[in-house]
């Protein structure tokens, strides 16, 4: 959820519908009188919107895709995370304001600042991001934290990684020859993701076999934005960082949350700067058993990784990102373009499961 304005609009008569209704939104909500709405780039799940207030003041609306089909909406998991972060101190992330369920929006206080994204990763800001996970496993602690959700497709046991894999991969075999770039995919599918999948999981079989492969205890779990990273955040003037898209936030595994930012297509983190957030991040977490969980499944949730760049070539999924604001007439280039970025981390996550990529 980076904030990038790609339109200005006025509040009038000329304002696009949609606009206009979410603006209608924020005035029931906070009560007040919005005076302009800007359209915001970002959020590949959702639109943003920036309104501005009567009396100057900014807010960001988030009006969510919704699916009947998923029990825990991404408001939900969102609007009720940071709650429960603000309640407890943590300012590192932007202000939960007010939320309409029925209407799928939800609106936050506005973060002056740039994408974190905008340069090069310093090892101040690997310092900041770890020491928001290092918050966020403290207040892991705290007994009001056990009502909040898993988060959206936690992992707590080799079972449950290998188990989303193939559910991924099913969902993936279900993609029809259509076109050209639809034959591209299968025969990748078939030919070398899962394959893949069946190396990995007898390797990462072979690890586990050293230590009890049972359920993550509850005592080593922890809160995690899930979708955590330089990607989904701002840089203040002052340059601290706030983090945003908290979609999927809830209980997870940190090996996972460690992976996840590393793995990110989105980071483009130096090897340095992975082994420094590596080595920080597993001495904040104090975990006797987390570096080995890492490198068990760092190479599954590589491939992981895959699945999610490939998710598009699913009608359901498409439509998803054309509610967002992807160009529906431009389909086949940008799925083109996914085949491409999947095949690296197909190569990535390969040799990863022959060897560790990073020194921690």
């Amino acid at each position: 959820m980076t904030y990038r304005l790609i339109s200005l609009a006025p509040l009038d008569s000329n304002t696009d519908q949609n606009a206009a209704a979410v603006a209608q939104s924020v005035a029931r909500l906070l009560g007040i009188q919005p005076d302009g709405i800007e359209r915001m780039a970002g959020g590949g799940n959702n639109k943003l919107f920036k309104v501005t207030g009567d009396s100057g003041e900014c807010f960001v609306a988030k009006q969510y895709f919704q699916q009947s089909t998923n029990p825990t909406s991404r408001l939900d998991a969102e609007f009720g995370g940071l709650e429960f972060l603000w309640r407890y101190g943590v300012r590192q992330t932007a202000e939960p304001l007010a939320c309409d369920r029925d209407q799928g929006v939800a609106v936050y206080r506005h973060v002056d600042g740039l994408p974190a994204n905008d340069r090069t990763p310093e090892a101040d800001d690997i310092g900041q991001a770890v020491g928001f996970l290092k918050r966020l496993r403290e207040l892991a602690k705290l007994p009001q934290a056990k009502d909040l959700p898993a988060a959206a497709e936690a992992c707590f046991s080799l079972d449950d990684v290998l188990d989303n894999l193939r559910l991924r991969l099913n969902r993936l075999n279900n993609v029809e020859p259509q076109s050209p770039v639809f034959e591209e995919l299968c025969a990748l599918r078939d030919n070398e993701i899962a394959p893949a999948l069946e190396n990995m999981a007898e390797s990462a079989r072979a690890r586990s076999e050293r230590r009890s492969e049972t359920a993550l205890d509850a005592c080593w779990r922890t809160l995690s934005p899930s979708d955590f990273g330089f990607h989904n955040a701002i840089r203040r003037g002052d340059g601290t960082l706030v983090f945003v898209d908290f979609e999927y936030f809830g209980w997870d595994d940190p090996a996972k949350t460690i992976a996840d930012f590393l793995l990110h297509p989105a980071m483009n983190l130096s090897r340095q700067h992975g082994d420094i957030f590596l080595s920080q991040s597993l001495a904040a977490f104090d975990d006797p058993g987390l570096s080995e969980r890492l490198r068990t499944y760092f190479p599954l949730f590589g491939l992981k990784w895959v699945f999610i760049i490939l998710n598009e070539f699913s009608p359901a999924d498409w439509q998803r990102r054309v509610f967002s604001g992807h160009d529906e007439a431009e389909v086949e280039t940008h799925l083109s373009g996914q085949l491409d970025k999947a095949k690296k981390f197909l190569n990535n996550a390969i040799r990863a499961n022959e060897e560790f990529p990073y020194a921690a």
